[in-house]
Parts: C-alpha cells; structure tokens; sequence
C-alpha cells in the first residue's frame, strides 16, 4: 500500500491505496471494448490501462483534514468482502496502519463519509473484534445521503446487489454512529457533499473549496478517466445509466477548462487531474 498527499487551500487530502486491480473493458463497461479503449491511448497509457488495454482500477480512500475535523471518504473492499468480490480482498491491517500513519487514528476519525453504499467503498465501515462486528471507527459519524440509506434498509434488490456484506454498514447503523443527510450536506466550512445521481441513488460527490482553490473527490460517478471522454459509456452495477450519463455531461460543461482538480476515487498512477473538453473531452493528470 502506498500514500500520497495534497493541500487544497487549508485543506489537506491524502491517499489510501488498498489495491490496483487490471480489469477486462466489459466487466466494468458492457458492450464496450478494447479497440473503443485503445483509441484513447495516447492519454490512457501507462498510468489508466496497461499495455493490453486493459482498466487499472484503483481501490482508495481519501483522508480529509479541515478546520480540525479529520474525514474518511469510503473504506474500500475490507480484509473480508463477499465471495463474489475476493478479488478485492487485501487480508490484515496494513490499510488500517497506513490511514494511522496519515494522522488518521481509528479512534481519532471524526466523518466516515459514503459515497455511496457499494462494497468497495463500506469494506472498512466494521471490523471482526474476535467473533464480532463491531465499527472501525468507533468515535465517528457515518455520514450517508437520505435516499442512499433508504435504499439500503428496503433491500431493493436492483441496486443492492453489490452492496457486499450487511454488517458493513449494519454495524454503524445498530451502533447508533450514522447520520442521514441531505445530498447537499455541508460537513466542514470547507467540505460539503455534491449530489451526482446516477451510479446509485443519492450518490454524492465531496466537493472541497479552501483559498480559492477547489478539487472534487468523485465516488464512483466516473469509474475511469476514458468516462470523461465517452461520457456514454455506463457501468456495470449503474442503477440508472441515463442519469449517470447526465451527471457527467453537467459537470463536464460546468467545470470542463476551468481549475477543479478533480480526484478520481477509482483513478490509478495521477489521481489528480482536471477536465478538458479538447477533442470532445478528456482527463488531464496534473
């Protein structure tokens, strides 16, 4: 595991990487394939698919530090996600030892906030202590959108079917530690919540604005930076692929040439970039 860090304004961020998976192009874009992905090698590659065109798929949290409150963003797969997501698993504590060495003690965290509720992003929320669940972050608030809760607690089986394990989120909930909230949700003077539906309901962004500089975490409103040049494309687990659709169109046209750094929670080798609209669009490391 690895960990890199950037200041926004007052504000600092840093990288928790859990794992780098390289991923067929139709098992995260359906009916899409290599060929479509090698047309845009020449900003793809080396850094967001390899050599045979394959997706690198970066498993993440972002740590967030502002105005003394600390803020986790999504807790990745966990040391034990559902047998259908083993390809995720990364056994033992080191993810948990690199968050502490971040500043992030698990004791010390005060804001885990959800993206949205799919497995790669709860794995964390809970933790075995001997034959229990019990929360990781046992002095935090779980922030986690209105419509995204509601939908978790009916079980809606169109969008919880990679949702991963109950006790990840379950856990937090029996315990007393989340908070329902709207999508708009301000957690610090500097952070607050962007609503992005599409890949679930009451999926949000994090957007940061600190001394005049902004950055934008993004959840899993763009699975990989070719999304900002084939806005189109949806993803596999989408729960309304039109609207997803729409959310990326709207921000590319509202912060498309402008000086967003965008954080791409699922973006390998530069995280960090900005949105161009050069030839229709793309994703631009800085």
């Amino acid at each position: 595991m690895s960990r890199l860090e950037w200041k926004f304004g007052d504000v600092r961020v840093a990288q928790v990487t859990e794992n780098v998976i390289p991923m067929p192009v139709e098992a995260i874009f359906p009916g899409h394939t290599v060929e479509q992905v090698l047309a845009h090698k020449d900003w793809l590659y080396p850094h967001f698919i390899d050599a045979e065109g394959q997706l690198l798929l970066h498993i993440q949290s972002l740590l967030v530090e502002s105005a003394g409150t600390r803020i986790v963003v999504d807790t990745c797969f966990g040391p034990e996600p559902p047998e259908d997501f083993a390809i995720g698993a990364v056994p033992g504590t080191k993810f948990l030892d690199d968050i502490a060495a971040a500043g992030f003690e698990r004791h010390d965290v005060d804001l885990v906030v959800c993206t949205h509720l799919h497995v790669d992003h709860v794995g964390w929320h809970s933790m075995r202590e001997g034959d229990r669940w019990v929360p990781t972050f046992p002095n935090a608030r779980y922030i986690v959108s209105a419509p995204a809760l509601e939908v978790w607690k009916a079980h809606d089986p169109e969008e919880t079917a990679s949702h991963g394990r109950r006790e990840a989120l379950d856990t937090v909930l029996d315990a007393g530690l989340v908070d329902a909230v709207p999508v708009d949700h301000r957690l610090t003077p500097e952070v607050r919540l962007l609503s992005t539906p599409g890949h679930t309901t009451g999926h949000v962004a994090v957007l940061i604005e600190s001394g005049g500089e902004r950055a934008l975490v993004t959840g899993d409103l763009s699975h990989h930076p070719v999304q900002w040049a084939e806005r189109d494309w949806g993803q596999a687990a989408d729960h309304d692929v039109a609207e997803a659709i729409r959310t990326r169109e709207w921000l590319m046209d509202e912060y498309g040439d402008t000086d967003l750094t965008v954080i791409g929670s699922h973006y390998t080798g530069p995280v960090l970039g900005r949105l161009s609209t050069k030839e229709g669009g793309r994703f631009v490391a800085v």
